[in-house]
């Protein structure tokens, strides 16, 4: 490393009051919390998508095949709200 580059990494040490190596792991600890975080986030939502899609098809499915059942299905998904 050149000298002044040197220079530039001790003083924002000394201003941070973190070395070069505690800063990376700081850094990478909060990446990688903050990844978890959306990744998780991500997942409920495809959750919630899948289960919405999933409702509809068997809605489809079931008032095709037995129209009676669609009414009672419908009341049931409104009541359990």
């Amino acid at each position: 490393m050149k000298n002044s580059a040197r220079k530039r990494v001790q003083e924002l040490e000394r201003i941070s009051g973190l070395t070069s190596e505690q800063a990376k792991d700081y850094l990478l600890k909060t990446v990688e919390e903050d990844v978890k975080h959306d990744t998780a986030k991500m997942v409920k939502e495809l959750e919630t998508r899948a289960k919405e899609e999933a409702d509809k098809k068997a809605k489809r499915v079931c008032c095709h095949r037995n129209p009676e059942m669609c009414g009672k299905i419908m009341w049931l998904k409104l009541r359990s709200r």
